[in-house]
């Protein structure tokens, strides 16, 4: 991932609220059955973008990937099967392309009860261009974009 891609999953509703960090070290969120459970809802979810999204080259043969450029929403399924294990989103802030791609993707997380996890805040909140926005304005993301010398500035000052 890029410095300049926002990033976030797509969760489940009823997903309890998180009481700590839940990314683990390798950057995934953990798969614990009773946090994370899709109770069927991802296949339905796949469906939604698969009608959608264009279907996107993938990295991996247990993740399919739908978006365009560097848009993307990554679908991971358990290994030899349909399940949804986790969905996640990505978006190439340097271009104003992401807004259209999240227009499309609100519908469908409302239509599903899917809610977003936000990488950088450790936060779920409901899918709405109002609380993307925030997440966005306040990631490490948006900070590179608008002053990458600045952004890079304020890492070697924090040592």
């Amino acid at each position: 991932m890029a410095i300049w891609h926002y990033k976030c999953n797509l969760v489940p509703k009823p997903t309890r609220e998180p009481q700590k960090k839940l990314l683990s070290e390798d950057g995934f969120i953990p798969s614990i059955e009773e946090d994370w459970e899709w109770m069927n809802s991802g296949a339905r979810l796949l469906t939604q973008i698969k009608d959608q999204y264009s279907s996107t080259e993938s990295w991996s043969e247990e993740i399919l990937m739908f978006g365009c450029e560097e848009d993307k929403i990554e679908i991971a399924l358990l290994e030899n099967s349909d399940v949804v294990e986790y969905v996640s989103l990505r978006l190439d802030l340097r271009n104003e392309d992401w807004k259209e791609f999240l227009r499309k993707l609100i519908p469908i997380c409302e239509k599903l009860q899917v809610r977003v996890y936000d990488w950088n805040s450790f936060d779920i909140f409901d899918a709405s261009i109002e609380n993307f926005r925030e997440s966005i304005s306040n990631s490490n993301a948006i900070k590179f974009v608008v002053d990458p010398e600045g952004y890079l500035s304020s890492l070697s000052n924090e040592k």
